[in-house]
């Protein structure tokens, strides 16, 4: 099944259990469930998400004070994005470590984030 929008991209997520949220009419949200917190709103466990920006959608998954984004079509960052948390689920861990098995060359992926000392 083509992936045309973001509802279609929720429905695919929550077909297989996960947590999808859309936020705007360029954003949403993924996760394997929600926290709820005192304030009101919710905390996304295991969270990544889809964004449009200029035009280009782009899947981001975070690692510490970095994160991987993935340029793509929604048919492509879909099922990325679905195998990678059946890795999680799979296999357990961070959600950036089952990035990182289930994507060839992570880290050309990988912005952002904190210089290691020398």
């Amino acid at each position: 099944m083509a992936i045309r929008n973001l509802v279609e991209a929720r429905t695919a997520f929550a077909s297989q259990g996960l947590y999808a949220a859309v936020s705007t009419r360029r954003t949403i949200q993924i996760g394997t469930g929600t926290e709820p917190l005192e304030i009101g709103i919710g905390l996304i466990e295991n969270g990544s998400a889809i964004v449009e920006i200029d035009g280009r959608w782009t899947a981001l998954v975070t690692k510490y004070m970095a994160q991987y984004e993935v340029p793509g079509t929604l048919d492509e960052l879909v099922p990325l994005i679905l195998s990678v948390y059946a890795h999680q689920k799979q296999h357990g861990g961070e959600l950036y470590e089952a990035f990182e098995q289930v994507v060839a060359d992570a880290e050309r992926y990988l912005v952002g984030g904190v210089p290691a000392r020398v």
